[in-house]
């Protein structure tokens, strides 16, 4: 069994709000301050287990699932098509614009406009893996929010920076097989909040 290590700082970012720039978008008109906490860092192990037939991603003793995803790229509002509304907004995706020939590459983490729930990067960027097996329509999806387990593949959504805007609706769910990887396809962490204050 081989084991990986990651340390990560705390990131906190500062805005002083006078307004917005674009209420609809909830964009600030000011920039924005942001600074590390040392001493503060979080680590985290993976460890690679060659007996294990399939692979998992759990965090918190819990995988992130499809339902997850969606939830969050809503922010909470079910008529929205994308992460920031209903209208075509190519500019606030990064997505292979219309008629271009060539992809422009990925964006830097964080680049991206934030949803109304403050979550960055979920339209457009690069397709994000679910716990989820693919199956077509949504009548096999569990009504709790769980992984679906039985499929084909594992679900991915929010489009990617090789592909259209119209990928990167809301509504969309492709898949890809385990083994696959590419430079326009990641995963969001997920964590569950804390049960004590």
């Amino acid at each position: 069994m081989s084991l990986a290590r990651a340390i990560a700082n705390p990131n906190i970012a500062l805005i002083k709000y006078w307004g917005n720039i674009n209420d609809e978008l909830r964009l600030p008109a000011n920039g924005s301050i942001s600074f590390s906490l040392a001493g503060l860092e979080t680590v985290t192990e993976v460890r690679f287990d060659p007996k294990l037939e399939d692979d998992e991603l759990q965090l918190n003793g819990r995988t992130a699932s499809n339902a997850e995803w969606e939830r969050v790229a809503r922010g909470g509002n079910l008529r929205w098509r994308y992460p920031w509304g209903t209208a075509r907004r190519p500019e606030l995706a990064r997505v292979l614009p219309d008629g271009a020939l060539r992809p422009a590459g990925p964006a830097p983490v964080g680049s991206l406009p934030a949803n109304a729930d403050g979550i960055h990067d979920l339209a457009g960027n690069v397709w994000e893996w679910c716990h989820d097996r693919y199956q077509d329509g949504l009548k096999a999806l569990p009504a709790d929010g769980s992984p679906l387990r039985q499929g084909i593949g594992r679900v991915v959504r929010g489009g990617s920076w090789r592909r259209t805007l119209d990928m990167a609706r809301i509504s969309v769910r492709s898949w890809f097989d385990d083994g696959y990887f590419a430079d326009d396809v990641g995963f969001r962490c997920v964590a569950s909040p804390p049960t004590e204050v």
